[in-house]
């Protein structure tokens, strides 16, 4: 029985992901994913690989995971590098989506096992873990789906080895080893003789793997924490209730809030328009009946409500 797996290199063309010390993630996971699809198709012929870019070309998100539910493979492995402010960040860690188990957390523990065997060869120790997130690529992907973050582009130690073609392909090789693996397949090792078989996983299962539903509902987890303040914000403006704040919005939910932050603006520069007139003649304005006109228009832009409001907040201190 065959078995089809989609290998995606994140990012490419016009959007080069990562980037530090003369090197971009966009041409290291494109160099990894074209490995491990050679040692696939050569050694693993009861697989079927593709990449979803093969080239330089640019990917949408939509475009990479609507390909691989359209040609209904049956594992889905993202490639990419990690990246942090932080230069001293390091390591190895795969994601899966929040809630999965089943085939789509073995499919994350096999490529996770092989690929940190590989990093412990090259002296990388840093395990970041099997985490779970709510990427595109693993929320709107229809089979079991991971996405593999290759060490730090933005660490010199990591970026060292990321710059080394022999740590490149054998971090490719390992991808194909965690599919081969996934799939139930005898693991092939390839030395300077004829390659070894060596079984380190039980049998393929009899039906394909299928992704499974997640078992926590995303509209029952937190904000994120960089968006705290921002939601905190819109709900006391009353632009929102803050529930489901990492849940996908219907269209009629969106427009909703679009209505009220625009009434919220209104009603921002219709109290400002009150306070206007009644201290218009006292604040330091050229035109001042002008300046009322334009507030209870409505034809005000942002960058003069602020000027005014400013104004106002001046003169409430003399």
């Amino acid at each position: 029985m065959a078995y089809k797996v989609k290998i995606d290199p994140g990012h490419g063309g016009t959007d080069p992901g990562a980037g530090a010390y003369n090197i971009f993630e966009k041409d290291v996971v494109l160099r990894i994913a074209k490995y491990a699809l050679e040692h696939l198709s050569k050694y693993y012929p009861a697989i079927d690989a593709s990449l979803t870019r093969s080239t330089e070309e640019f990917w949408t998100l939509n475009k990479r995971t609507d390909t691989a539910n359209r040609e209904k493979v049956d594992a889905f492995v993202s490639v990419h590098i990690n990246s942090a402010g932080n230069k001293s960040a390091k390591g190895f860690e795969t994601f899966r989506f929040p809630g999965t188990s089943g085939d789509t957390e073995r499919l994350q523990n096999c490529l996770h096992d092989a690929i940190m065997a590989v990093n412990k060869k090259f002296g990388v120790t840093t395990d970041r873990g099997k985490r779970t997130s709510n990427l595109h690529v693993l929320r709107e992907s229809q089979m079991p789906a991971t996405l593999t973050e290759n060490l730090f582009i933005s660490n010199v130690d990591d970026n060292n080895l990321l710059k080394n073609e022999e740590y490149v392909k054998a971090v490719g090789i390992a991808h194909a080893e965690g599919v081969s693996a996934f799939f139930g397949f005898p693991i092939i090792k390839v030395g300077t003789s004829e390659p070894k078989k060596e079984v380190t996983k039980p049998p393929a299962p009899a039906t394909p793997p299928k992704k499974e539903e997640p078992k926590v509902e995303t509209s029952k987890l937190p904000v994120s924490k960089q968006f705290e303040e921002d939601v905190k914000e819109a709900v006391e403006r009353k632009i929102t209730n803050g529930s489901r704040p990492q849940d996908l919005a219907k269209r009629e939910e969106v427009m909703v809030m679009v209505k009220r932050a625009g009434e919220f603006q209104s009603y921002q520069t219709n109290e400002l328009a009150k306070t206007f007139t009644e201290l218009k003649d006292k604040l330091p304005l050229q035109k001042p009946d002008q300046w009322e006109e334009k507030l209870k228009s409505g034809d005000i832009t942002q960058q003069e409500v602020i000027y005014l409001m400013a104004q106002l907040t001046l003169r409430s201190f003399k």
